[in-house]
């Protein structure tokens, strides 16, 4: 019985992860797509941090501060920038592929687990 939480909990934990990439993948898909609507004096919200954002107009329309990770952020034109969002979407793929391999592992245990309780269940019952 233990063993069985033990699973629902990795289940869980792995349905969470699943649902958090579906979300940055769809996320990075806007980001692609608003790329081309940037323009010199367009206005955008700036993110001041909490949630608050503030009004701006954007001085260029082939340049953007991208995070490479560590909190480093490299200047990138808008087709290295579109090229780095592909990239980091695959990447996001592979892992949800491997997540969802391993939702099929959990799955298939807790099933044979759920199917073991029951029959011990019936030959003490039984």
């Amino acid at each position: 019985m233990v063993a069985y939480r033990v699973y629902e909990g990795m289940l869980g934990a792995l349905l969470e992860k699943k649902k958090a990439l579906a979300s940055k993948l769809s996320e990075l898909e806007r980001v692609k797509e608003s790329l081309g609507e940037v323009k010199i004096g367009a206005e955008v919200l700036l993110p001041l941090g909490g949630d608050v954002f503030s009004f701006a107009k954007s001085t260029e329309e082939d340049s953007f501060l991208v995070n490479v990770g560590a909190g480093i952020f490299v200047k990138k034109g808008k087709e290295e920038t579109r090229e780095y969002l592909d990239e980091r979407k695959e990447e996001l793929e592979r892992l949800m592929e491997e997540i969802e391999a391993q939702i099929s592992r959990v799955s298939s245990a807790l099933s044979k687990l759920a199917t073991e309780i029951q029959e011990a269940a019936r030959e003490v019952g039984g």
